[in-house]
């Protein structure tokens, strides 16, 4: 499924969007199941996973532990 979010980003290419899908997964499993259809938070991290990807960031790692950080920040403040 989160393949399809990104595949209407023309700009990507099929590396960029499997790291970019592998990222989104991970960071989607680290929410509590209540949160996982939370529609607003699915959106923020696709979104922060997108730009990093469209600045040239490829490794999936990076991609989760943007989003990571993203839910770290939300969850803090």
């Amino acid at each position: 499924m989160s393949s399809e979010l990104f595949t209407s980003e023309s700009c990507f290419d099929p590396e960029a969007v499997r790291a970019m899908s592998v990222a989104y997964d991970r960071a989607m499993n680290l929410l509590p199941k209540t949160q996982q259809q939370h529609l607003l938070l699915q959106d923020t991290i696709a979104r922060r996973i997108i730009a990093f990807a469209a600045r040239g960031e490829r490794d999936p790692d990076r991609l989760y532990a943007k989003a990571v950080e993203l839910l770290s920040t939300s969850a803090t403040g």
